[in-house]
């Protein structure tokens, strides 16, 4: 044929040719319809001929165009053409470097040539980009950019090197942000130029078949060829012709260089048929997605830590300030799972008004409850949000068989958090362990579980992600029974039913309970009282777990009768002495130690059918009868410095390394650690709320450290509002998810800028954390207040000249400032515009630490401990004569009565600092290195903390008192119940009221010059409330002493307390009480001494309320309480009704009373609906009950 015309760019050269073409078409078959309506008036226009083709069939088509390029030759000219192009523009470029003035010329014509050239480049590129056909959530991209960003680097580095047809894949667990890490990658203009800008994005998230590929292969084929304007009309049935178009279409020039990226890939299968020979990004939950092809691979691996999860709040919330502690909760809760904390993210962003004005805002706890019980649409309207649940359901449909569904469904027996070791797993599936690591390692493939090699126990150990175990424990919920029911099989069949002979495997001894409670297998709870089962359990885990589970599931133990319960309290009292023997020292029986009890106990008689049983020799001793509660805690790091957190169970230690660990009860396995300093720790101080700790380093800097809750996940006592955190019940527990792997960066560190001078102490205001403010001691005498949160220097005091070993910084109403040792002296500084100097207390020689009680300072040097009070100095302790004899360390316990002093010579000295006298001494094994103290409430004892110089730490009770009281006198007396203790108060021969928690006195008042008649407490506890023969009323408290007479101006005129009662109107108790005779035993639990009412033997009823009283004369009154109101009954069984609120008093007329009687005794019945009164009338005794309105 004739007639060609063409007008082309050839080799980036405009061509312009004419001439002949033609085309042969083999075994070609067409219909041609030819079609023209019929017209018969010729006035009318003809009618359009409509020719339509249909092409059956064309096996062969060859083309030929002659003339193409004008009879130039293709490569040789084009290569001489360009070259000549070149030498042209080098030519104009020295033109404009010579001449910089033509510059703006030359830009100006370039401008007016080509009018729409920026026009079409800025369209080209968004035709191109608008390829990527992805749909981001902002949110997502927005809290996951700066978390990916060593990530983003990495992969842009593999991109630019990617090969024509390598494939890049990206794998890690669901919603870790890989997908986001791509495309963040891509929006790098050096990566898109790379790939020429196309790049064409595929999500076959939902495509797990060869079947289902056929659409997103069309739409890549439409999307790709509709760039060449080559678009075809219709789509292909079949996916191999459909792949060869493709591999055809991007063998294109223009596509040669373009990036497909396989979004969210589950299936290899799905995998090939987009293998058409071009450069390929692979997002995947399986990593061996390619099988055995070669690839390039990128793992995401880890969440958020906490340091993270906490700036992403913040910049959510748009504030800078630290956030709550519930913040630190919910980060714990979702184990900085990068998906979670996006969506919290979001949610806090359109609650931050909220939040930020209300400090008591109850969304983080909101937050908490929903991701605790799996729910993570935190706004039911927002449908998209609901993601985690649909992701893992697809998620395991598509990436497990059903053999594997079903071993992995098994998973929801155990608990979040849970380290899961192959020897369970062994035993729940019945299979080998070559077995089960195949079955793990393809869960691990898939990132459905988390394996970690656990270098200690020489084994892989597996995590489940919370995200993944709400999902299973949702799906498994009708059949959970069966499934832990399993695990119980597998144990009896291993055990042949002596559960003595658990696997310790760091897993069973730990949670056997836990899994009997959800088999309900309760008949096998006996175990508890299996003296052997209890010394595995213990060396496993410690006494602590032991005494939880005992008192967690003690209905299940004793099935609720009560000579079970004896026995249980029996059991838990030998635990709770002899338990921490039997996990510190590996080769202790407790067969041994139970013979040492009394051989009518349970627990003897036990231990003797074991020991006849036995092949091994025992003895028979007797228990010493001072024994004390006393632990040992054995320890890997030399320590340097240890104190309590908030409490007994929680201990802080500081090593020689720097390094600083929390650990929990008796474990020698920390919970976390703290790494900042590049020295010895030389003190620790804990901040008043517990929150904050302080460290100082012989490396001379001061860190400030702030300590991380682990939600429901670290260590509770026996309240089981949560459970305990695996981290302290299994000994090598680690961290399988978050980059934080218990370790705790620092918040603020503090240092001098002076190269001759360093930090030496510290310690934290006493208004801490309301004043945000810590002081510090130097090297060379300077004391300098720090703002702790932004670290600036505050006020100074200069140098002295001498180190200064300890400070004290205070703002309260007897000192607002600092008082410190430095050398010989004790120095005192006040606030007043800066740092003034105030006075200097001498001393005999250096001090080496000072502590303040109220208007009492003490100091402690090496030889001599001193006291001043106000102006009068005391000396506690001159040790001048033993030269070899020095104080290594002391403290002072919480309530500043007790001073503890640990010697060079491995001898502790405890001293009563009221009373100035020496009241206990006793030898150490080894050195003492740092004491602290811990006031435990619940047994109203101090313990001493000791850290040593091998390693050890020792744990014992402070008693100030080991004589047995001589109690004259038991007045009549309400006791305080703390639990299953109770508080009493006791008359002693010289009349001082002592106050006993069970059998262990914890406080005593002076010599009282009038008979005590009668003692109750008040609600709180924290009061002794005492009546007197001379009519008066006191008020006593057990910390610090303090005593107050509730009126004195009525003395001997109301006659001797008859009775005493403390009530609280926040809450409506029964309450039963006579004038003669009382057997209540309350358990209050409010911090106030609530409204107090006595009754004397004059018949004067008095109420004491906010330092008022008010009295009413009543005819030997019986009192009762409902609500905020006192309903009275005297002898006449008339009633009455005192609001204690409003002070009104008014009597209730009682129609069924005609004649005089005489009232026995009163009663409400249990809803206080009803008052019943028996009384005696004539000469017959009656029984009359009231209705009682509220």
């Amino acid at each position: 044929m004739d007639g060609m015309k063409l007008r082309e760019h050839f080799f980036g050269q405009k061509v312009h040719n004419e001439g002949a073409w033609n085309i042969s078409l083999f075994d070609y078959i067409q219909t041609l319809t030819i079609s023209k309506e019929p017209v018969k008036d010729s006035r009318i226009e003809k009618p359009e001929i409509k020719v339509k083709c249909n092409i059956q069939s064309c096996k062969k088509l060859e083309l030929h165009i002659g003339h193409l390029a004008g009879g130039r030759p293709i490569v040789g000219n084009e290569q001489s053409r360009k070259r000549n192009d070149t030498l042209k523009l080098l030519e104009i470029f020295k033109v404009i470097d010579s001449n910089k003035h033509e510059v703006e010329t030359v830009f100006e014509y370039l401008h007016n040539a080509f009018p729409n050239i920026g026009k079409q480049e800025e369209e080209e590129q968004y035709l191109r980009l608008s390829s990527v056909g992805v749909d981001f959530q902002n949110y997502l991209l927005i809290m996951l950019q700066e978390k990916l960003f060593l990530l983003v680097e990495d992969v842009k580095s593999k991109l630019l090197n990617l090969q024509w047809n390598q494939k890049l894949v990206v794998h890690g667990m669901m919603g870790y942000g890989k997908s986001c890490l791509v495309n963040e990658v891509l929006q790098d203009i050096t990566v898109r130029k790379c790939f020429d800008n196309y790049l064409f994005w595929i999500n076959l998230g939902e495509h797990h078949n060869k079947e289902t590929v056929l659409q997103p292969l069309w739409r890549l084929y439409s999307t790709a060829s509709s760039i060449l304007q080559n678009r075809v009309t219709h789509c292909p049935d079949d996916v191999q012709h459909l792949k060869n178009l493709l591999i055809d279409l991007f063998l294109h020039p223009r596509l040669r260089n373009a990036l497909i990226i396989l979004d969210d890939a589950c299936s290899d299968e799905v995998l090939t048929c987009f293998d058409i020979r071009c450069r390929t990004v692979i997002t995947t939950q399986n990593k061996k997605i390619l099988r055995n092809e070669e690839g390039i691979f990128v793992e995401v691996k880890t969440g958020f830590s906490r340091t993270e999860s906490l700036d992403l709040f913040k910049k959510s919330l748009k504030i800078d300030h630290d956030l709550p502690i519930s913040a630190d909760d919910i980060h714990n809760t979702c184990k900085g799972h990068p998906m979670l904390i996006a969506l919290i993210g979001s949610y806090l962003s359109d609650n931050a008004e909220d939040v930020n004005s209300n400090k008591n805002s109850k969304i983080w706890q909101y937050i908490k409850e929903m991701f605790l019980s799996g729910k993570y649409n935190l706004n039911e309207y927002d449908i998209h949000v609901d993601i985690p649940t649909l992701k893992i359901q697809n998620c395991i449909e598509k990436l497990l068989t059903n053999g594997l569904k079903e071993l992995y469904h098994d998973l929801a027996i155990f608990m979040p958090d849970i380290n899961i070791p192959p020897e369970v797993l062994e035993i729940l599936w019945n299979k080998n362990r070559a077995e089960v690591r195949n079955v793990m390692n393809k869960f691990a493939e898939k990132s459905l579980i988390v394996p970690f090699y656990h270098d200690d126990l020489q084994t892989y150990i597996y995590g489940i992600h919370d995200i993944h175990l709400n999902y299973l424990k949702d799906i498994t919920k009708e059949r959970i029974v069966s499934l832990h029911k399993k695990l119980i099989s597998g144990y009896d069949k291993i055990t042949q039913g002596n559960y003595a002979s658990l696997p310790n495997d760091n897993y069973t001894l730990q949670y056997i309970g836990y899994h009997l409670y959800h088999a309900e297998d309760f008949k096998k709870f006996d175990i508890y009282f299996d003296l052997k089962f209890l010394e595995a359990k213990i060396k496993a885990v410690g006494k602590e777990d032991v005494l939880r589970d005992m008192l967690k599931y003690e209905d299940y133990i004793t099935r609720k009768e009560n000579k079970q319960k004896e026995k249980l309290d029996q059991y838990k009292d030998f635990i709770s002495r002899c338990g921490s023997n039997l996990y510190s020292y590996e080769k202790t029986d407790i067969i041994q130690f139970a013979l040492r009890e009394k051989k009518d106990s349970i627990i003897f008689k036990e231990a003797m059918i074991l020991a006849e049983k036995s092949e091994k020799l025992y003895f028979q001793l007797q228990r010493p009868v001072n024994e004390l509660g006393y632990s040992t805690i054995n320890l890997k790091d030399d320590i340097t410095s240890a104190c309590f957190v908030d409490s007994p169970h929680h201990i802080l230690v500081g090593t020689t390394s720097g390094k600083i660990k929390l650990f929990y009860e008796e474990y020698d396995k920390e919970i976390s650690n703290f790494v900042g300093h590049d020295g010895a720790i030389k003190k620790l101080s804990i901040s008043p709320d517990k929150r904050y700790f302080l460290s100082v380093s012989i490396d001379g800097t001061v860190i400030l450290w702030k300590f991380t809750p682990d939600s429901g996940r670290n260590s509770y006592d026996f309240s089981h509002t949560h459970p305990v955190s695996p981290k302290t019940k299994q000994k090598y527990w680690q961290d399988v998810f978050t980059p934080d792997k218990g370790q705790v960066k620092p918040k603020h560190r503090f240092q001098l800028d002076e190269k001759d001078d360093f930090l030496l102490s510290a310690t934290f205001c006493d208004k801490f954390p309301t004043v945000f403010r810590i002081a510090t001691g130097t090297e060379r005498g300077n004391v300098i207040v720090w703002d702790a949160q932004t670290g600036h220097q505050l006020y100074k005091t200069g140098h002295r000249g001498y180190k200064i070993p300890s400070v004290i910084y205070l703002e309260n109403e007897l000192l607002n400032g600092v008082i410190f040792a430095c050398s010989d002296t004790i120095v005192l500084y006040k606030f007043s515009n800066g740092l003034k100097y105030y006075t200097t207390l001498r001393n005999l020689d250096n001090c080496d630490s000072v502590f303040v009680n109220d208007d009492t300072i003490i100091a402690v040097s090496e030889k001599n401990i001193t006291l001043w009070e106000g102006n009068k100095k005391y000396s506690l302790c001159e040790n001048v004569d033993n030269v070899e004899k020095y104080n290594i360390c002391s403290t002072l316990t919480g309530d500043s009565k007790f001073l503890v002093v640990g010697t060079s010579e491995n001898t502790v000295f405890i001293w009563d600092i009221e009373e100035r006298t020496l009241i206990k001494e006793f030898k150490n094994k080894w050195l003492t290195k740092s004491m602290d103290t811990f006031y435990d409430e619940d047994k109203s004892v101090h313990i001493l903390l000791i850290g040593s110089d091998q390693k050890t730490l020792q744990q014992c009770h402070i008693l100030a008192n080991d004589k047995e009281p001589q109690i004259a006198n038991a007045p009549m007396f309400i006791p305080y119940w703390k639990k299953k203790q109770a508080l009493t108060a006791l008359v002693s021969p010289d009349n001082r009221i002592q106050i006993f928690n069970g059998y262990v006195q914890i406080s005593e008042t002076a010599a009282i010059e009038s008979q005590v008649t009668y003692t109750c407490f008040s609600v709180c506890g924290q009061n002794v409330i005492y009546g007197l023969e001379n009519g008066e009323v006191h008020l006593f408290h057990l910390r610090s002493k303090n005593n107050k007479c509730l009126e004195d101006n009525h003395g001997n005129e109301r006659g001797p307390i008859t009775y005493l009662q403390c009530y609280d109107l926040s809450n409506n108790r029964t309450q039963s009480i006579s004038s003669c005779d009382s057997s209540d035993s309350l358990d209050f639990n409010v911090s106030c001494e609530g409204i107090i009412v006595s009754v004397s033997s004059y018949n004067l009823i008095t109420i004491y309320h906010n330092n008022k009283f008010s009295s009413k004369q009543v005819n030997r009154p019986l009192i009762f309480f409902k609500l905020s109101n006192l309903i009275i009954v005297d002898a006449n069984c008339s009633i009455y009704i005192w609001d204690l609120i409003t002070d009104e008093f008014s009597l209730l007329i009682n129609s069924n009373i005609l004649e005089p009687v005489g009232v026995c005794t009163a009663t409400f019945c249990s809803e206080k609906s009803f008052l019943g009164v028996t009384f005696k009338q004539s000469d017959g005794y009656f029984f009359g009950c009231v209705q009682c309105c509220s």
